[in-house]
């Protein structure tokens, strides 16, 4: 998930960059010259197809953006209405302040493979230099998108869409510490609540809150797959999860609750699962009350600097050696009470 808030933050940088761009070059000069110099403005081919302008208020509104993939043929995001509002002095004098901007109805893919992603060379060539300095008096997003794609076994890809995103932010800054909100519902089922603390110009000190509510756990079927040899034919999950990251250490707690779980075994794998040998389907029975409810506490630590570092990974090997302990801590105490 903190990679998730990451994107969001780097999705807000891109289109403020497009935005001031055309705004300051004024249209229709703006539009053509972001259009043709998409590539030097941020590394990727851009297209704007409505803009409007306002050199009297400082009000600008930008429709149906495209940002391309890297091949300059596929859409990584699309905007369908941007509208902000600046000061012109302000951005003669180098200080580049919104006082407001607000993005409805946008659209990104996001495509994994291991440990890099599709945008890696976007946010290295924004990074380059000198960073810039960005302000914004209120940020709001609604009507968000975010197709994902895990295609690091690609035997068994793993897909999920968020949407209906809303990102709310004051005073949201690139050089200082930002507070972000998000909202959002998921894949065939659930709500997510994301509350983030962190400066985006130093991602080895931040601070974030997830709490999921009511997720279709189908929708993670692949990853069990990936992780354990079996699919979730069914059940809800619920999760707490609290993850700080110190100077590039990374240290999370994680509550889960599993609520009438189904898991069925798959045969004929083209790979050996990482924990193939534990019966996840016994696990789960073993700690699951009569409600059908399993309550897990998984904490998960790592350092970002680790080129081979997931923290998807991470918590689902967590998950993994937490049943384990789970069903010998339960065998231990049943054994107890038989004893006496």
């Amino acid at each position: 998930m903190p990679k998730t808030v990451k994107k969001i933050l780097w999705f807000i940088l891109v289109l403020v960059v497009i935005a001031v761009a055309v705004a300051y070059l004024t249209a229709p000069t703006g539009k053509h010259y972001v259009n043709a110099h998409g590539e030097e403005l941020i590394g990727r081919k851009v297209h704007i197809e409505d803009f409007k302008f306002n050199i009297l208020t400082g009000n600008a509104s930008l429709g149906n953006v495209a940002i391309y993939e890297k091949n300059g043929t596929d859409k990584f995001m699309e905007v369908e209405d941007l509208s902000l509002n600046f000061s012109l002095m302000k951005l003669i004098t180098g200080k580049i302040h919104i006082d407001g901007i607000d993005i409805d109805d946008a659209k990104m893919n996001i495509v994994q493979r291991d440990t890099t992603y599709n945008y890696d060379d976007l946010v290295a060539y924004m990074s380059e230099g000198e960073p810039s300095e960005y302000s914004i008096g209120k940020l709001r997003m609604s009507g968000i998108e975010i197709n994902y794609m895990d295609m690091s076994v690609p035997s068994v890809p793993f897909s999920y869409s968020i949407h209906d995103m809303k990102v709310k932010a004051d005073d949201f800054t690139t050089s200082g510490k930002n507070h972000i909100f998000i909202t959002a519902e998921l894949g065939n089922g659930g709500e997510a609540k994301v509350e983030y603390h962190g400066a985006l110009a130093d991602q080895n000190n931040i601070e974030t809150k997830v709490e999921l509510e009511d997720v279709d756990l189908r929708d993670f079927s692949p990853m069990f797959v990936q992780m354990f040899g079996r699919e979730i034919t069914a059940g809800e999950l619920q999760l707490t999860s609290d993850i700080k990251i110190v100077d590039g250490e990374m240290q999370g707690t994680n509550k889960i609750i599993i609520k009438d779980a189904e898991v069925e075994k798959v045969k004929g794998l083209a790979f050996k699962p990482e924990f193939r040998s534990l019966p996840l389907k016994t696990c789960l029975y073993f700690i699951t009350d009569r409600d059908g409810k399993c309550e897990l506490d998984i904490p998960v630590s790592g350092n970002r600097h680790n080129p081979k570092f997931s923290y998807k990974r991470t918590l689902m090997r967590a998950f993994g050696r937490s049943l384990g302990k789970a069903i010998l801590g339960k065998k231990k105490a049943e054994d107890a009470a038989e004893e006496d």
